[in-house]
């Protein structure tokens, strides 16, 4: 029996991704949850990717690293067959990765550092860049049911985290944005994963 371990913690905006994927496709996994604080937990998953940073996958002994790459290593489900439909929705998923995701990571990791050593100029930017996507965003969704078009797909999976954490840090006053937002926060698989999230929601800060 094909085995497959998802090395995660329940709070990560990219772990959530790989779940929600997980979930879409219904395939059966272990869960491994990983502590960073904890030294064993830092060594097991550093084991089988020295950056040490999840989600990691382990699918019959190969390991796969990457939210995005795990997710098309699960199966063709959520990627368009047609190319330039697989162009979009790749090109989405690195938008709400690159341009949404991250830059909510450097909001709230300059709120996490001493008074001292706080970064206005980049928090700045990286404000900047969240009300930059929301405007790209907002152009593309009209007529869309989900991001790239009528299918739900990588690039929903990469959204629904990342625009979860982003309203908490840089809301939205986009209508077609808000609307996607609500569309796919009651999808039964992205409430699942934020149902599962919730015991640990207290830990991001949201001031």
């Amino acid at each position: 029996m094909l085995m497959r371990t998802l090395y995660f913690h329940p709070l990560s905006s990219f772990c959530q991704k790989v779940l929600i994927a997980l979930y879409e496709l219904e395939l059966p996994f272990e869960r491994r949850f990983v502590d960073l604080g904890a030294p064993a937990d830092r060594e097991a998953l550093a084991r089988r990717w020295p950056y040490c940073r999840f989600p990691v996958l382990e699918d019959d002994g190969h390991v796969v690293a990457e939210s995005s790459i795990i997710v098309e290593h699960l199966g063709p489900g959520l990627i368009p067959s047609g190319r330039e439909a697989a162009l979009e929705c790749r090109l989405l998923d690195r938008v709400f990765d690159l341009h949404v995701n991250e830059q909510v990571g450097k909001v709230v990791a300059d709120r996490l550092r001493p008074a001292d050593a706080r970064d206005p100029i980049g928090v700045g930017r990286a404000r900047n860049t969240l009300r930059t996507s929301y405007d790209v965003l907002e152009a593309r969704l009209p007529g869309r049911t989900w991001a790239a078009g009528d299918t739900f797909t990588l690039a929903d999976c990469a959204a629904a985290p990342a625009l979860f954490y982003a309203a908490r840090v840089e809301p939205f006053q986009h209508p077609h944005l808000t609307a996607y937002f609500e569309r796919i926060l009651a999808r039964p698989t992205v409430a699942r994963v934020f149902e599962e999230a919730r015991p640990y929601l207290h830990l991001f800060p949201v001031k």
